[in-house]
């Protein structure tokens, strides 16, 4: 038995789970990539972020976790009350560079 999706077995395009609005620079994490969109598109819901990085597929529940992280962090503002009638929207935060992980250490 495989613990790995296989995408091409999954019926989704590779295409519809591709970045559509940000051009990729190497290996970036999800994190980047909506820190990334919000600094150039200020005031976008999580909605709107995981339609511009997915496209209609989505994913919203991992931008979802990810834009909560990140304001947690200080990497993003979040304006509003939340919930489907007033969702939250996201700005850049005050802190733009985030800082090392647990454990790193400069030798």
């Amino acid at each position: 038995m495989r613990s790995e999706i296989d995408r091409g077995q999954s019926g989704i395009p590779m295409s519809s789970v591709a970045p559509r609005d940000i051009v990729p620079s190497g290996k970036m994490a999800l994190a980047d990539h909506i820190d990334q969109l919000v600094s150039h598109r200020p005031g976008m819901t999580e909605l709107a972020l995981a339609k511009s990085l997915f496209g209609r597929v989505g994913y919203q529940q991992r931008v979802n976790s990810t834009c909560r992280r990140l304001f947690r962090e200080g990497h993003l503002e979040r304006h509003g009350i939340g919930g489907p009638g007033h969702p939250f929207t996201y700005y850049p935060g005050r802190i733009t560079v985030k800082p090392n992980p647990p454990g790193f250490r400069i030798w």
